[in-house]
């Protein structure tokens, strides 16, 4: 996408309706001037595009994007002229949440079992296809092993692995059991504060029923896709568990627990699940976890991919990123140093966003010396999901868009 030869522009709204009789000439005027982090388009003659227009009315449009609180200092982002009679593609899609990928090996809440062999060598292998160090795609191979005794168990398996991809501070998965033992309220009922990351947990009362050696299941009673942690010791009301906590942290959250004689005899399973990993704007990329698993010794377990990964689309960190690397079309081309330069930042962290996509040729290239002509260009809007302005945005677009030479499809974000 990013090329000298292609321009990209962004522009970025907030999560506001349009203001009424919206102009971007007098900044002086806080009734109508257009509002921080609004978005309108202007017609050939630069002043606002009324909804319905068609290239007949103005055969070329001009967005433009406030950006800065203060109008008097605030900022006009504006896209390249767009000629109508070059546009090439109109494009958009709605916010779509991404999705981390998930493998069960085993039981997976309903169905299916670890296949526990005696004196028998385990092996797990986690192939990781994405590389969150370098800016491209590399593998890496993490191993896991585990030899059973001569009374092999699926709990005994099940917290070994557990154990050991949870300690491994270069997992890049999350790693649950799941058993498909009911379970019980413990005596007294009390509920368990949770940290995630930490191996010690807060009970809201002491009860006989939390001991060395049993499992608890932590966020229910008895929901078999939740999943359970052994308890190595207790303390009054501070349980430590067998591997750290792997969820989010949480006060009063509802246990159940399960004996150690029960949970030897249950069936149970592994649920491994992507990380969210770290993004910081120019410097960490936006990435997800994809992985592949291979076992071996395992006999007649299953494995089971319930999840496959997904960027998902209008996220904060894509349009985070993205703007970020727009705006060396602005002649903001400085990527080296110990510290990444700080950059104009419209995007808003945990926001989602719409996108609508211009393609076009730009033909207003007067230089002497230069690439291609015309050279390409494309437009990006990213719009709050569910923003009030993005339907006046678009009963701007849609009409002249579909009034163009090549005719386009409306788009509905």
């Amino acid at each position: 996408m990013f090329r000298s030869d292609n321009n990209t522009n962004l522009l970025i709204g907030l999560d506001i309706a349009r203001t009424a009789n919206v102009q971007i000439n007098d900044r002086s005027n806080a009734t109508t001037y257009l509002a921080d982090g609004e978005i309108v388009v202007l017609g050939s003659d630069d002043a606002v595009l009324p909804a319905g227009s068609t290239y007949g009315d103005s055969n070329s449009i001009r967005i433009v994007q406030r950006s800065g609180a203060t109008a008097s200092t605030s900022e006009l982002i504006s896209s390249v002229r767009i000629d109508g009679a070059n546009v090439v593609s109109y494009t958009g899609r709605s916010y779509q949440a991404p999705q981390t990928q998930q493998y069960f090996i085993g039981y997976d809440g309903a169905a299916s079992s670890i296949d526990a062999i005696d004196s028998n060598d385990y092996a797990l292998r986690i192939q990781y296809k994405h590389d969150k160090e370098l800016w491209s795609q590399r593998t890496r191979i993490k191993s896991y092993y585990y030899t059973s005794g001569t009374v092999a168990t699926q709990e005994r398996i099940a917290r070994e692995f557990a154990v050991l991809i949870g300690n491994d501070t270069d997992a890049d998965v999350t790693v649950e059991r799941l058993c498909n033992n009911a379970a019980a309220a413990p005596v007294g009922v009390p509920t368990l504060t949770v940290t995630n990351g930490s191996r010690s947990a807060t009970l809201s009362a002491a009860s006989a029923s939390i001991v060395a050696g049993i499992y608890l299941r932590i966020g229910t009673v008895a929901t078999l896709t939740d999943p359970v942690y052994r308890v190595t010791s207790v303390s009054g009301t501070t349980v430590t568990l067998d591997q750290a906590f792997e969820g989010t942290s949480a006060t009063g959250v509802v246990i159940g627990f399960i004996t150690a004689a029960l949970a030897t005899a249950a069936t149970f399973g592994l649920r491994l699940t992507g990380e969210t990993l770290t993004f910081t704007v120019g410097k960490f990329k936006y990435n997800v976890v994809t992985f592949d698993l291979a076992l071996s010794g395992f006999g007649d377990t299953v494995t089971n991919e319930s999840r496959e990964a997904s960027f998902g689309n209008g996220t904060y960190e894509q349009i985070a990123q993205l703007e970020y690397f727009a705006q060396g079309f602005d002649g903001i081309i400085d990527r080296i140093g110990d510290t990444a330069p700080t950059l104009r930042s419209d995007a808003t962290v945990a926001e989602t966003y719409d996108v609508i996509s211009i393609e076009g040729f730009d033909t207003s290239d007067s230089h002497i010396i230069s690439g291609t002509k015309p050279s390409k260009n494309q437009c990006l809007l990213a719009i709050p999901d569910g923003a009030g302005q993005a339907n006046n945005i678009l009963a701007q677009l849609n009409p002249w868009m579909a009034s163009l030479p090549r005719t386009f499809s409306n788009v509905a974000i």
